[in-house]
């Protein structure tokens, strides 16, 4: 690959934009973010977990089975760094959704969907 000085030594000053860009590494495709998609299946999970325990009273096999994923999805949203403004995003709602009032100074809640709105209009 070409460094500066040999390019400045080369290539007329008018073309150098266009010889910086040929001989830029190709940008790769940023990988999808999985937290947007992990926050719709913890919201899916813990609404399964909910209307199973509202319909039989106690834990049942399958309550436990949507507990269990409840926990994965949130070792994943909460210890892997997100890629992108949506995935920030989905990381805040999820502290949001998961805070009980009692333990939110209703500021600092206020504060997550302020930022989960801003994130998602950048995002946009």
């Amino acid at each position: 690959m070409m460094n500066r000085r040999d390019l400045m030594r080369v290539v007329p000053a008018a073309l150098i934009p266009v010889a910086v860009l040929a001989t830029c590494q190709p940008v790769q495709a940023r990988a999808v973010d999985p937290h947007p998609e992990w926050l719709r299946e913890w919201q899916a999970v813990c609404a399964r977990w909910s209307d199973l325990l509202d319909k039989y009273g106690d834990d049942t096999p399958e309550s436990e089975q949507a507990w269990d994923r409840r926990i994965e999805l949130n070792h994943l949203i909460g210890t892997i760094r997100a890629t992108t403004t949506a995935g920030v995003a989905a990381q805040i709602a999820w502290m949001k959704f998961d805070l009980v009032d009692e333990l939110c100074d209703p500021l600092h809640c206020q504060a997550m969907q302020s930022a989960v709105e801003s994130l998602a209009g950048i995002a946009a």
